[in-house]
């Protein structure tokens, strides 16, 4: 995909063209549980670009439905459903709405 990627001998990162990376965790001993019910069910994201969620698609070569791009002015993360945890804060430090969501 022709994306600018950092590796070094502890993470990875891969550039995305909306102005962040995404690091890929290789090491097992920096996860905390790799068995854990703990997970990401749905995430917002503000963006201007219209190929967002086809550009992750490719990039993760599966659907990503839990990325859900929302158009805005800048790129940014709005809300964070998780899943399997308690929250004490309903916002993060940086604006992000964050959500408990239980799947039986």
């Amino acid at each position: 995909m022709h994306r600018n990627i950092q590796v070094n001998e502890r993470r990875t990162f891969i550039g995305t063209p909306y102005g962040f990376r995404i690091e890929l965790q290789t090491n097992h001993d920096v996860v905390e549980s790799e068995d854990s019910p703990i997970s990401i069910h749905e995430l917002d994201i503000s963006t201007t670009s219209k190929d967002f969620q086809q550009f992750f698609i490719k990039l993760f070569k599966k659907d990503m439905s839990e990325i859900v791009p929302i158009f805005g002015e800048k790129t940014t993360i709005t809300r964070a459903v998780i899943n399997h945890i308690s929250l004490k804060i309903a916002t993060d430090p940086n604006g992000v709405t964050l959500q408990n969501k239980t799947i039986a």
